[in-house]
């Protein structure tokens, strides 16, 4: 299939369903983790709703920041990836 037109390969893969299984497994593992978006963003091991913009995971971020002591609003020295 790696001859085909991206277009005509999306439209065999997806009538082959060969990767239907792996995608419902994914898919399972995001409710249970409770993810409701694409991607899913995590912050201390909770999801951080960002479907409307990063606003709500920037609040987050500053609030554990500050827990951790960093009023400055940096990660201390942790460069995020």
């Amino acid at each position: 299939m790696s001859g085909l037109h991206p277009i005509s390969r999306f439209n065999a893969e997806m009538a082959d369903r060969t990767d239907e299984q792996r995608v419902q497994d994914h898919r399972r593992a995001g409710e249970r983790n409770g993810s409701r978006i694409t991607p899913p963003f995590f912050l201390t091991g909770q999801p951080v709703d960002t479907s409307q913009g990063l606003a709500k995971a920037e609040d987050a971020l500053d609030v554990v920041l500050r827990a951790l002591g960093r009023q400055d609003g940096t990660a201390g020295g942790v460069e995020a990836v």
